[in-house]
């Protein structure tokens, strides 16, 4: 289980491919190697109404939220999670040096006894596997 949430303003929207970024960060999540890949899961909401730092219109936001299970050691969060910003910031380069980007990551880690999931594409991704 890993789901990165990202909250995000129409600047943003407005300089960046949100579809790529979602991809990126997907990607990046698969090439950390510690998290299922039938877990993973990149969602992206825009935020309608934000009130950034001093007002400039031109200012955007990316705040990027990931839920993990339980069980990883602290270096391997903190890889995954540089990785993560990483990819994003790749992405964003040009309006972080415009100094109009406020770009940030926090990780939660779910406690086990509190979490309930159900996923059939475990199931389905180790089948085809087997087969090809």
């Amino acid at each position: 289980m890993a789901h990165l949430r990202l909250e995000y303003n129409a600047a943003l929207e407005r300089t960046l491919d949100m579809a790529q970024l979602v991809e990126q960060l997907r990607r990046a999540m698969v090439e950390a190697k510690i998290f299922p890949v039938p877990g993973i899961r990149v969602r992206a909401y825009r935020s309608e109404h934000v009130g950034l730092a001093d007002g400039d219109p031109a200012n955007a936001m990316l705040a990027m939220q990931l839920y993990m299970g339980a069980g990883r050691t602290l270096e391997q969060k903190q890889t995954a999670g540089q990785a993560i910003h990483d990819a994003a910031l790749a992405m964003t380069g040009s309006l972080m040096a415009s100094g109009h980007l406020m770009l940030s990551l926090d990780i939660f880690e779910n406690d086990p006894e509190l979490s309930w999931k159900s996923n059939s594409v475990h199931a389905r991704l180790k089948k085809s596997k087997k087969e090809g």
